[in-house]
């Protein structure tokens, strides 16, 4: 079967998909049938009408939204309405099926070496953004050489 668009290697055909993950958006994404859970430090509910971790919305063939952060995940009652990861699949891709990447995302954003929690990211991001943030200020030093990392 001959896939259209896709890139020939070898003897194979390969799809890709250029996935744009923004936490900057201004969408949010209620559950009204949420209770969210109990606090037991403040004697609080949290996460009330927060969607379950995990849940999507698909705004269009090439957009959705997908929830990292639900009712157990959310720290304390104060810090509000979780924010959906905004997904937006470039137009050139030829690989489209936004089911298939919106949960590859998810898997991705499970994983964490810092915490049992889940992440609120993938980790292919927010690991990259801790080595960008470690290395920068290594920039300042006298004898810093770029080329030896």
């Amino acid at each position: 079967m001959r896939i259209p668009h896709g890139v020939h290697v070898g003897l194979c055909e390969v799809e890709y998909a250029f996935l744009q993950l923004n936490e900057q958006h201004p969408y949010l994404v209620f559950d009204t049938s949420q209770n969210g859970v109990f606090d037991y430090d403040t004697k609080r509910g949290q996460g009330v009408y927060a969607p379950r971790r995990a849940s999507t919305l698909q705004l269009s063939n090439r957009d959705g939204l997908l929830c990292l952060t639900g009712p157990n995940e959310v720290k304390r009652p104060a810090d509000g309405m979780p924010s959906p990861l905004l997904l937006i699949l470039h137009k050139d891709s030829s690989f489209t099926d936004m089911t298939y990447l919106t949960r590859q995302v998810f898997a991705f954003a499970c994983h964490s070496w810092r915490t049992f929690l889940p992440a609120s990211v993938p980790v292919t991001i927010q690991y990259s953004d801790l080595i960008a943030k470690t290395l920068g200020p290594l920039s300042l030093l006298d004898k810093w050489d770029p080329d030896v990392i």
